[in-house]
């Protein structure tokens, strides 16, 4: 009796466990659902605007076929996107045409591989949003698969043929020659500039449309940009006059959802009708000048001597790694003394601006110290840089009409047509082709220089040799005298030798220079010798081996 109480007893126990087990596993799914929800419903809501706007109708489309193919649901699998997609390809899409007498017609056209890759996208991202939605429904594996690749590498083909033969559609959209050129741009610009209607929203877009230019940036990311987005730091050396630089700091976009501090930037252009900087002055002008727009208030960290920075402690570290990067100073130098790692240097301390591709850019060489503005040489006076009315119309402005604008215009004029570059820009520009030259002679005066040192090995060892055999005929005719005799000569004549070989050789008398200022001369010095007569590093070495360089200062830089 008492055995069967106690099995009925564990019996009881272990369904009860079973029956908690079950509830806790009900309660784990619903945890585990609702946080893939919740992770599905962030990804919805950090993703880019315009990728919401391209899926949501094309998912649609898709639900919508799915019931008049009698689809007993709108499950999105591999075999459904391959059959939607070669529908969507066959049937092509209407397209309305305006024609030139007013009227309007549709034709239809084919669709784009682009176009139709973007509605796989879409129903791929549709089948994730699924699969969090019907948990446990959800049998199908992911339809991307063999099929579908396969299929999407035919289409691209298939587009390319179908539009190109059947649409007429010119093949030069696209190319390297769809786009504008440099005569253009200007055009595009002055358009803006000279449209009187709507003059604010005129000077917006020639900002906008510059500042994609210059910076090759989406046109989210001036749209997502703010003015404590922006700020001005300086080139130095660029020059003989200042090379401010416009910088905007980009915290988001396509590209950047991990929402990450990249920096672009922009200096003055060598055309004042493309110049960014002009641009964007003219459209804040009119902003907070003729609009009438105020700035909020800004509260500095360091009230006391005008800094703006969060850091306190902190700020030289980052300050010092910004301004021997903006001297010229290597990443790999800066890295060192700063003990980071280069991931975390770029991304927190340097500005990480490219100054090559800025320079050409805007129309200078690639080289430093080619930066010159003629229009930079005369500064307006203070009194127009703090000239602040509001006005109505940016044409008929009050400082644009002042005895002090038209003389600062006037000055600048005549330093802009009067003023030639200055003698190092020129210098600069040319130097490539004087350096080239100049090393060409180099190395045929080197070559000169080798070819009488060796002639001159082979007259000594000749000397020496007709030397040696007379030394030995005298021997075996007169015995030791002789022979003691022309030792002691041949003795004499190599201690001379070694003498001139002291005063003439340049491995004795050359020696390293160690204040080179650059990496330049250190390589000059290496391939070709610094000076007319001096020779190289690398033809003493080739010569003499390390026998040059016997004195332990010589075997280092």
């Amino acid at each position: 009796m008492s055995s069967s109480s106690s099995n009925h007893t564990e019996s009881t126990r272990m369904a009860f466990n079973a029956n908690q087990q079950r509830i806790h596993n009900m309660e784990n799914a619903a945890i585990e659902a609702s946080l893939a929800c919740e992770t599905r419903s962030i990804v919805e809501r950090i993703r880019p605007v315009n990728t919401i706007y391209a899926y949501i109708p094309k998912q649609e489309k898709f639900k919508k076929w799915c019931i008049e193919r009698n689809y007993p649901n709108d499950i999105v699998s591999e075999m459904k996107i391959v059959r939607y997609i070669k529908e969507l390809f066959e049937k092509g899409m209407q397209s309305t045409v305006k024609n030139a007498d007013g009227a309007t017609s549709t034709t239809r056209i084919g669709y784009s591989h682009e176009t139709l890759k973007m509605h796989i996208k879409a129903l791929v991202d549709l089948y994730n949003k699924q699969k969090v939605e019907y948990e446990g429904m959800m049998t199908l594996k992911h339809p991307h698969g063999e099929t579908l690749k396969n299929f999407e590498s035919s289409l691209k083909r298939l587009c390319s043929a179908a539009r190109e033969s059947k649409n007429f559609v010119d093949p030069r959209i696209g190319s390297i020659q769809d786009g504008y050129n440099a005569e253009q741009l200007v055009q595009v610009a002055d358009h803006y500039f000279g449209r009187k209607k709507k003059a604010g929203d005129a000077l917006r877009d020639q900002m906008v449309f510059l500042l994609n230019h210059m910076m090759m940036l989406r046109g989210e990311t001036l749209r997502d940009t703010n003015l404590n987005h922006l700020f001005s730091l300086e080139f130095k050396d660029e020059g003989a006059t200042r090379c401010p630089v416009f910088v905007m700091m980009i915290t988001g976009g396509k590209t950047n959802q991990e929402h990450h501090k990249l920096y672009s930037g922009v200096i003055r252009h060598k055309n004042v009708q493309t110049c960014t900087f002009g641009a964007i002055g003219f459209y804040l002008f009119h902003c907070f000048h003729v609009h009438g727009h105020t700035l909020s208030s800004v509260n500095n960290a360091f009230a006391a001597v005008g800094i703006n920075s969060v850091k306190k402690t902190h700020s030289g570290r980052q300050a010092g790694a910004r301004e021997a990067e903006m001297a010229g100073l290597s990443h790999d130098h800066i890295r060192r003394v700063g003990r980071w790692n280069s991931e975390s240097m770029e991304n927190n301390y340097l500005t990480c601006l490219p100054r090559t591709a800025i320079r050409v850019i805007q129309g200078f060489p690639e080289e430093k110290g080619c930066f010159w503005l003629p229009r930079a040489l005369v500064t307006s006076p203070l009194s127009l840089q703090h000239w602040c009315l509001n006005m109505k119309c940016l044409v008929t402005y009050e400082v644009f009409q002042c005895e002090e604008f038209i003389a600062f215009a006037e000055e600048l004029n005549c330093a802009i047509n009067s003023t030639t570059a200055p003698a190092e820009v020129e210098i600069q520009r040319v130097a490539p082709e004087i350096n080239s030259r100049i090393s060409d002679l180099a190395l045929q005066i080197q070559s000169l220089y080798r070819a009488s040192g060796s002639h001159n090995t082979i007259s000594n060892k000749i000397i020496e040799a007709i030397s040696s055999n007379v030394v030995k005929k005298m021997e075996e005719k007169y015995n030791n005298v002789v022979v003691n005799t022309t030792a002691s000569a041949r003795r004499r004549g190599r201690e001379d030798e070694e003498v001139e070989d002291e005063e003439d050789n340049p491995r004795k008398r050359y020696k390293l220079s160690h204040d080179l200022p650059n990496v330049n001369s250190l390589w000059k010095d290496w391939s070709v010798g610094l000076a007319q007569g001096k020779p190289s590093i690398n033809s003493l070495n080739e010569e003499y081996g390390s026998k040059w360089r016997q004195d332990s200062k010589e075997r280092k830089y």
